[in-house]
């Protein structure tokens, strides 16, 4: 190296030539893939919920992150499927910037929807006079069709 004869490609030294292979630019769908393959250690196919929201950003095509909020909220989810692609996102979105593939997180400090809460009617059990009536028909086969 002082005398100017060092060879980069170490060619010389028996070493085989280092390649550079230029990788092109994934799309956000194939990094999500990536992301729930590896990192989630999921299948795309078999998970409904990485499945929905792969062919929701399959739908979105490619769109700068920035927007992807602004298409989230465009979607008619209910609630829940809501917040299950929102926590989703934020993950995905999370390991994007820690790969350094994006610069922030769009989904940051973004709040979940509220679930509204409903109150189920309460169950009234059948009285004797039906329990007989049923255990009647069970014996007499009497909603049964003649043909069974």
């Amino acid at each position: 190296m002082a005398n100017g004869n060092f060879d980069d490609s170490l060619v010389r030294y028996g070493g085989n030539e280092v390649k550079v292979i230029e990788e092109l630019p994934k799309t956000i769908v194939e990094y999500f893939e990536t992301w729930v393959s590896n990192y989630k250690q999921l299948d795309c196919n078999k998970n409904s919920d990485y499945f929905h929201l792969r062919n929701t950003l399959r739908k979105w095509g490619e769109i700068a992150p920035s927007e992807m909020l602004s298409k989230l909220n465009t979607e008619k989810y209910c609630p829940k499927n809501y917040n299950e692609r929102l926590s989703i996102l934020k993950g995905f979105s999370t390991w994007m910037v820690l790969k350094k593939y994006w610069n922030s997180n769009p989904y940051e400090g973004v709040s979940r929807r509220k679930v509204k809460k409903t109150e189920k009617a309460d169950r009234i059990p059948f009285s004797e006079d039906e329990i007989k009536l049923i255990l009647e028909a069970i014996k007499n086969d009497t909603y049964c069709p003649k043909s069974s």
